[in-house]
């Protein structure tokens, strides 16, 4: 199945490039990058083993080389490859070279902007497609945060948005009376791919339908849906179908700026095993109503707001965390204690914001564990369930260059109490 679409594609873009009237644009875009990192351990942890590695130097120099093909400006064809090259392997040993990403992107007519390929997937609610922050980076310092940059570039963190493979279209229409404009964005990817055997396709489609009625008003639709294409050979049927409606009420001044806004759905889940005879099926409701300001002049945002998510809430695509707290990290992994052996190394902050290899990059239909300290009301982000209550909180507004902060309260109970 691979070979045929990859053959399919490849006609596509032949046939696209070989037509008499093409015009055909080729540019360059390339990053390039060096990593250093001298690390050493101490501590009661090696009292227990003196043999244990204690210090270590690693580091990597990679390139990552972006072409891109422009066809009579509504075709555009880019891919990025990788030369990657470890410290410490001499004469191109273990040097690899890979393809990172690979789109197609472009327009149909004058009305629908496609894209197949690697895609980002966002533009939605907190309650549909929407990736989590991580609540204990928002104002660390530079040198900090020129790190996590790595990392984030590495697990292709793009804001709030999910990267996976697929095809999305997009539509913005225009109106001269009634509404302003009519946007539509549908997207079909896969998230898991079949063995051909007892692994099943996993699919996740939906899409938002966003209406503007005005400067006063916008009306969006939101739906997404994720499901197994059954094989045989595999007892598990799943499926899963999240789907909300968000309003906004604005009024802009020259002052002052007010927002009401507010989002109500639910969520339906279903797994069957043929084998067992058994099934788990279970449905809830989510709803949010709040209101924001700007004080213009003083450069200060107020916020408040009021939800209820209930107890079985279930939507992956915006309850799947970046970081998974359970992944072994990669410095130092094996510690060993006088009373236990040898055991994994917890992460600890500096993993956080140096471990490439401990963040997810595709949406998991099962909750990962969490850390408490960083976010025990929220840990999942707004969409965490069994949760209702009140957020409210005052900050700089985006135009603030001098300064910035946030004073924020999140005051919230379970629903059904969990002990």
């Amino acid at each position: 199945m691979k070979y045929k679409v990859g053959y399919l594609v490849f006609i596509f873009v032949l046939s696209v490039c070989s037509s008499s009237y093409a015009q055909v644009q080729l540019n360059f875009n390339g990053l390039g990058r060096s990593i250093i990192t001298s690390n050493n351990l101490g501590g009661p942890a090696l009292q227990a083993n003196s043999s244990a590695p204690t210090k270590g130097v690693s580091g990597y120099t990679l390139f990552d080389l972006q072409p891109n093909v422009i066809v009579n400006n509504t075709v555009k064809i880019s891919t990025i490859m990788r030369l990657r090259n470890p410290f410490g392997s001499f004469y191109g040993t273990n040097t690899t070279f890979a393809f990172r990403q690979f789109l197609i992107s472009g327009r149909i007519g004058k009305a629908v902007e496609y894209q197949i390929g690697d895609i980002y997937l966002g533009d939605m609610t907190k309650y549909t497609m929407y990736k989590p922050n991580e609540t204990y980076s928002d104002y660390e310092s530079e040198i900090h945060a020129m790190r996590r940059s790595v990392v984030n570039y590495e697990n292709f963190v793009q804001g709030n948005k999910w990267r996976l493979q697929g095809v999305q279209g997009k539509s913005l229409f225009g109106f001269n009376k009634g509404i302003k404009t009519l946007g539509i964005n549908l997207f079909a990817v896969r998230t898991n791919a079949t063995n051909q055997q007892n692994v099943p396709d996993r699919i996740l489609a939906g899409g938002r339908v966003a209406v503007v009625q005005s400067e006063y008003l916008a009306v969006g639709m939101n739906y997404v849906g994720m499901m197994d294409i059954h094989v045989n050979s595999d007892p598990i049927e799943y499926s899963n179908n999240v789907g909300t409606i968000d309003a906004k009420l604005t009024l802009d001044r020259e002052n002052f700026l007010v927002q009401l806004n507010g989002e109500f759905g639910g969520s339906n889940f279903k797994n069957v095993n043929s084998f067992t005879d058994s099934s788990s099926k279970q449905s809830d409701y989510i709803y949010e109503a709040g209101i924001k300001g700007v004080i213009k002049p003083a450069k200060l945002k107020l916020f408040a707001a009021y939800r209820s998510v209930g107890a079985q809430f279930t939507s992956p695509t915006a309850q799947t965390t970046m970081l998974n707290v359970s992944q072994p990290v990669s410095l130092f992994s094996t510690m060993y204690a006088a009373n236990r052996g040898a055991f994994n190394r917890p992460q600890g902050l500096y993993d956080r914001f140096t471990d490439e290899q401990i963040y997810n990059r595709s949406v998991s239909p099962v909750l990962y564990n969490f850390l408490p300290q960083y976010g025990n009301i929220t840990p999942y982000g707004d969409a965490t369930a069994n949760r209702q209550g009140f957020n409210l909180g005052i900050g700089t507004d985006t135009s603030a260059k001098i300064i910035q902060g946030e004073i924020r309260a999140d005051l919230f109970s379970e629903i059904i109490g969990e002990g």
